[in-house]
């Protein structure tokens, strides 16, 4: 996420990437480094938070609205593409 004005969310991500109007994202806040006995970063505890549906599609950026979920997405949250 590059910023939000909830309902409105923008996407660091565009037509570029292949998004298009009506994809289903679910954002997640980051909350910390998971590390292995080495101290090498091997994953995140990331928290689910809620949907976006992108409503326009510009070259590099998408603009989505925040659909479901109680916390609003805020700058530097992760997207995924909703799986069926």
């Amino acid at each position: 996420v590059a910023s939000a004005t909830p309902p409105r969310v923008f996407i660091e991500c565009g037509a570029l990437h292949r998004l298009k109007k009506g994809m289903r994202f679910q954002y997640y806040s980051r909350k910390g480094e998971i590390k292995d006995a080495q101290g090498k970063v091997i994953g995140y505890d990331d928290q689910l938070n809620g949907e976006v549906i992108l409503q326009s599609v510009q070259p590099t950026i998408s603009i989505g609205l925040h659909q479901l979920g109680n916390t609003a997405p805020i700058a530097g949250d992760v997207v995924v593409l909703k799986q069926k």
